[in-house]
């Protein structure tokens, strides 16, 4: 029953979310295509690879000539421009998904702990081993 429960409740998400089945296997494949190192994470130059297969028009420009579209989208992503930030925080799941969709998250994200240090980090929600449990299992 409760497996039952929870496969209607990530159809439930899938749905609200507006993007469909179809949508999300090729968003997965191209990732795995891109992941070459098969890390579960993308560099930016993978990433903009990545979108532009996945048909996002980004402008082609010259190298070492800045990239307005591209940066907006770093901006929205990667805010600190490490590439990567193993966590995400409920007030950005909120700020940026539905109520329902923040909520299906938060209850399937386990509290992040820094894995050099072991400590963790107060609010911080482990990103890293939801997308991995969403896409890799």
């Amino acid at each position: 029953m409760r497996m039952q429960h929870n496969l209607e409740q990530q159809i439930q998400a899938r749905n609200q979310s507006g993007v469909t089945e179809e949508a999300l296997r090729e968003f997965s494949m191209m990732f795995k295509h891109y992941d070459k190192e098969k890390c579960g994470r993308l560099d930016h130059q993978q990433f903009k690879s990545c979108l532009r297969a996945l048909g996002y028009d980004l402008p082609m420009v010259d190298e070492g000539q800045p990239e307005p579209e591209f940066q907006r989208i770093l901006d929205i992503v990667d805010p600190n421009r490490k590439e990567f930030r193993p966590y995400v925080t409920a007030e950005e799941l909120y700020a940026n998904l539905t109520p329902e969709q923040a909520e299906y998250c938060i209850k399937r994200m386990k509290p992040y702990t820094d894995a050099i240090s072991g400590r963790s980090i107060p609010g911080a929600l482990d990103y890293e081993q939801f997308v991995h449990n969403l896409f890799q299992s």
